[in-house]
């Protein structure tokens, strides 16, 4: 399957979801909490797993909703890095990031 990702809307959900998670409970999410109307098929919603080794692309076509996963053998999908600029910004410059784990 080839998804022609500039014929629709793509979010990339920057917080990892469960990787067990199917269709219905990510349709949920992008819904319910990202207020994103998945079902009118003009959207493509990207999750990835808390461990980062699975992606998951949720979307709705003509014949009713698809998931396309991803799943990596070796190595993990990238940290996502947000970039924002004016005042959404401004919360972002007053966070210390250095992790503490």
């Amino acid at each position: 399957m080839i998804i022609d990702f500039k014929a629709r809307r793509t979010t990339l959900v920057a917080s990892p979801v469960d990787g067990r998670s199917g269709i219905p409970t990510l349709t949920t999410l992008a819904e319910s909490l990202l207020g994103i109307p998945i079902t009118k098929g003009e959207d493509y919603v990207v999750f990835v797993s808390r461990s980062r080794k699975v992606c998951k692309i949720v979307f709705w076509d003509e014949r009713g909703a698809c998931m396309v996963v991803r799943r990596l053998n070796d190595g993990r999908f990238a940290r996502f890095l947000m970039r924002a600029s004016g005042s959404a910004a401004a919360p972002l410059r007053r966070t210390n990031w250095r992790r503490t784990w």
